[in-house]
């Protein structure tokens, strides 16, 4: 946590570490490849060019150079990185979620990371218009 706070404030304060982290968040260049998956006799031509099309889209309205060179900052200043893909109207967004009220400790049945989120984040928020 010390840690975490401490890279923060030099993150603030120090070009020098602000601009190290910047580089490194942007030296990969984050290319992305939409294979379309063809299986004999699941889906006809159209349904896979649909299919494929509407990834395309989606990884289009993503922005994923920027986005997850945004999170690969976020996740080299703080250590770690909570987010949540959601839906906004049609656009994919990916929402920040806060670090201190997040902890991943089990996986699901495919292996990947569960989320938990502790509701008490609802109660810091003091302001009744949020």
């Amino acid at each position: 946590m010390a840690l975490r706070e401490l890279s923060r404030y030099f993150y603030r304060t120090n070009s020098e570490y602000r601009n190290n982290i910047d580089f490194l968040a942007h030296l990969p260049l984050y290319d992305t490849v939409v294979i379309p998956n063809f299986e004999e006799g699941k889906g006809s031509k159209t349904q896979i060019t649909k299919a494929f099309y509407n990834a395309c889209d989606f990884i289009d309205k993503l922005d994923v150079p920027n986005t997850f060179a945004n999170i690969t900052a976020e996740w080299i200043k703080n250590g770690i990185y909570y987010g949540i893909l959601r839906m906004d109207g049609s656009k994919p967004v990916i929402q920040d979620l806060p670090i201190e009220f997040c902890r991943s400790r089990f996986k699901d049945f495919n292996n990947l990371n569960m989320i938990e989120f502790n509701i008490m984040y609802f109660e810091s928020i003091h302001d009744k218009e949020l």
